[in-house]
């Protein structure tokens, strides 16, 4: 038999006659990969895989995790799982030989997790963490250790699931991201990450304490957890009010929001310190007693480098939040680039030329209509 350690396998849908050629080859020498990296449905049969194995991607849906060949995590390296089960359990990686404390990747570095969206909790928490119980003779409850991580993904999370971030990961790490997850308000309690390079999040809030919990997360991934290269989070907020006074994001550098009132955008630049990228998708105009905005000495304060609007909905109220752009080209002197509709940008050009004399850092503001696009979240890979 030839010495096969990597093997790659790829399907774009379930096909009978595929699966069991697929299956056949991976049961053939799964005592031999070191590296396996698969999207395609397989039934196998092989008792193990290699205890040599250091890369893994596999899909979940069509066999429940449990189902796999048993999984040697001493040498694993990179583990990907796609399409994960909410009754999904880390107690499957136990050793044959251990029953009761912690689960260990020692050599794990980079982690994906991405759960079946669609699919509905049919576990409850008690029951998805039993393994970590304490014995009768130990007080101590079971944890998952990721001392050796550096990369950390999740998409999709549910609100119940074993993925805790209370269990041992390093406090500095390279990179976070976590897309379309929702947001608990105990999800980062005593969690040990203090520092990462690079985070990038999508979250949305969820539940009966929905505001809570998309607080308590964001302030502690872009507050309480210091950002040192970048930092990237899209709002997408559906369900609740935003309040631009809940929030510290102090290691903010860049935003996307979906929706934002026109009385609310200097209080939220002035709450991100160091906020670089503002993407505004949709600015809504809404009349009030008081605009913030039109405080024209607090917009020195503002640290936000470019501005892009694509987007804006007027409620029956004309062109607000170009009066509201009027006040921070004026005063904001951190502002190197302003990009919107171009109805926007027609609009504020001959205002900008009348003004450049008495602020002369309009002289070198990037105005067009050119849209940057941000980030787009799912398709970063680890």
């Amino acid at each position: 038999m030839p010495n096969v350690a990597d093997i790659t396998l790829h399907s774009h849908a379930w096909n009978y006659t595929e699966s069991k050629f697929f299956s056949r080859l991976m049961d053939l020498y799964a005592g031999q990969l070191q590296r396996i990296n698969s999207n395609a449905f397989t039934d196998l049969a092989a008792p193990k895989f290699s205890d040599n194995l250091a890369h893994l991607t596999i899909i979940c849906n069509h066999n429940s995790i449990q189902m796999l060949p048993k999984i040697s995590i001493g040498k694993l390296a990179y583990l990907k799982l796609v399409d994960v089960p909410t009754n999904f359990s880390w107690s499957y990686f136990r050793n044959n030989d251990q029953s009761t404390g912690d689960i260990v990747f020692s050599q794990l570095h980079t982690l994906s997790i991405s759960f079946k969206a669609s699919e509905e909790a049919t576990e409850t928490q008690e029951t998805l963490s039993k393994w970590r119980k304490p014995t009768e003779n130990s007080g101590t409850i079971a944890k998952v250790q990721f001392p050796m991580l550096e990369s950390l993904k999740v998409s999709e999370m549910p609100e119940m699931t074993d993925l805790r971030f209370d269990d041992v990961f390093p406090t500095h790490m390279r990179r976070l991201v976590f897309t379309n997850n929702v947001c608990r308000q105990d999800m980062f309690k005593n969690c040990p990450i203090r520092s990462v390079d690079k985070v990038y999040a999508k979250l949305k809030p969820s539940g009966a304490h929905a505001a809570d919990g998309f607080y308590s997360c964001t302030n502690f991934l872009f507050g309480k957890l210091t950002s040192t290269e970048f930092s990237y989070f899209v709002v997408d907020i559906e369900g609740i009010q935003f309040r631009p006074e809940m929030t510290a994001w102090d290691s903010l550098l860049d935003l996307e929001i979906g929706k934002i009132r026109n009385t609310d955008v200097l209080d939220l630049l002035l709450r991100t310190t160091n906020l670089v990228n503002l993407y505004i998708k949709n600015a809504v105009c809404t009349k009030s007693a008081f605009d913030p905005s039109f405080d024209l000495d607090k917009w020195s304060a503002v640290s936000v480098q470019n501005v892009y609007i694509s987007g804006q909905q007027r409620s029956g109220v004309k062109d607000l939040f170009v009066n509201t752009a009027k006040n921070m080209l004026l005063r904001a002197r951190s502002l190197k680039g302003f990009y919107g509709l171009p109805s926007m940008v027609s609009t504020l050009k001959p205002f900008i030329e009348e003004f450049k004399e008495h602020c002369p850092h309009l002289s070198d503001l990037d105005m067009c209509s050119k849209y940057k696009p941000p980030v787009d979240l799912s398709r970063l890979e680890m």
